[in-house]
């Protein structure tokens, strides 16, 4: 009888489910509620959406219970070559989409997630003897949320405008297109439409940050952790903040399209729509 329950069935619901079967749960002791089996599914369609081939993210990038192995380990006993090991450490491992969503698909059939999903939708938890009562489902002593993003989000002055089309929901490219957002899906937009024979303006009120990963490096270890939990509340906060402007990589792959499509009248930036046929808001995902 199940006696933990997962509530989201995305890749947030996935990870602590293959952390609770690597420390001893049998699927049998995990109910795992939501409205797709495949942990993948969103973030899979909203890749394709945007004609991602690289992960943002390094060797850690993964959905393992622990850091080790990470996708890099992964890749180099799969093509038997040290490569990707000697690129995570020197900080050069990108892995492939297909490399990472392979990898969601080997760990899904080993862990037994299948077993534990159940097809529900859960819209209330209440407290009962015993546990939490989730929505009629049943009760359970220990219960994780994990309902993902609310959904897309999109500028309200532009529900109406029939142009607009958000970047993670499937599309094609007009002649000529104005990207809403300066973040990394809004990066990758403007090489695809430059790449598709667009033209492109780039709308945005502030200019990005250029840093490999979301946030700095050294917060994805523990003394970095660390050392942020140090600072006093202000500058956490600051800290936060800064984190949560736009952002894409530095590096030519960006850099060299966009100062050619700039150089031939293609490519510019705005602070306002003008009039493009398209409008496509990388605006990201709803608070």
């Amino acid at each position: 009888m199940a006696r933990c329950a997962v509530v989201g069935s995305g890749l947030g619901g996935f990870v602590a489910y293959a952390t609770l079967r690597h420390y001893g749960l049998e699927p049998a002791e995990i109910a795992v509620f939501g409205d797709t089996r495949d942990p993948a599914g969103p973030w899979r369609t909203r890749a394709a959406a945007i004609r991602q081939r690289l992960m943002r993210s390094e060797s850690d990038g993964h959905a393992y219970p622990t850091t080790f192995p990470g996708l890099a380990a992964r890749e180099a006993a799969r093509r038997r070559t040290p490569l990707p090991l000697l690129q995570s450490v020197c900080d050069r491992y990108r892995p492939t989409v297909a490399e990472f969503l392979r990898h969601v698909d080997e760990l899904r059939e080993r862990s037994g997630w299948d077993e534990s999903v159940r097809d529900a939708r859960v819209e209330r938890v209440r407290t009962v003897d015993g546990g939490f009562d989730l929505d009629g489902h049943g009760v359970f002593a220990h219960v994780l949320l994990a309902p993902g993003h609310p959904g897309l989000a999109r500028p309200a002055e532009l529900a109406a405008d029939p142009r607009v089309v958000h970047a993670y929901e499937p599309h094609e490219y007009a002649s000529r297109v104005a990207v809403v957002g300066a973040g990394m899906a809004a990066a990758t937009e403007w090489l695809n439409a430059l790449a598709a024979g667009s033209e492109v303006v780039s709308v945005r009120r502030r200019e990005p940050a250029r840093r490999p990963l979301n946030v700095a490096r050294p917060l994805f270890s523990k003394r970095g952790l660390a050392t942020f939990h140090a600072e006093p509340r202000g500058r956490r906060a600051e800290l936060l903040r800064g984190f949560g402007a736009p952002s894409y990589p530095p590096g030519s792959r960006w850099d060299e399209p966009l100062e050619h499509a700039a150089s031939e009248g293609r490519f510019r930036v705005e602070q306002e729509l003008n009039g493009a046929e398209q409008v496509i808001c990388a605006t990201g995902f709803r608070r």
